[in-house]
């Protein structure tokens, strides 16, 4: 009868402990997803833009300077994933820290 009882009050526990898991995981992925979003949708909209302008042979074309710029914000998201890990993740903080031999 004990033996019963702390089995199902550890297993509970690693439920417990594994639902927390998953919210975290969630909450960081939702981020990530976010992030890349509002990086990315700028570069495809204009490209989308530029091709159904051209397409309708429409003065409405984005310039040489937006597509530099939306295709850096782009390029801005791959700054941003490790650092959004590195903040949200304690496992691949430390693995970051110990390839960029700080510990």
């Amino acid at each position: 009868f004990t033996i019963y009882k702390v089995n199902k009050a550890s297993k509970k526990k690693r439920e417990k402990s594994s639902a927390k898991k998953e919210r975290k995981a969630t909450k960081t992925l939702a981020i990530v997803l976010g992030v890349f979003l509002f990086c990315w949708v700028p570069f495809f909209t204009c490209n989308i833009m530029d091709a159904m302008c051209a397409k309708l042979e429409k003065d409405c074309r984005p310039g040489v300077t937006i597509f530099n710029l939306t295709t850096w914000l782009g390029y801005m998201n791959s700054f941003v994933n490790p650092v959004i890990y590195t903040i949200f993740n304690p496992e691949f903080r430390k693995a970051f820290k110990k390839i960029m031999h700080i510990e």
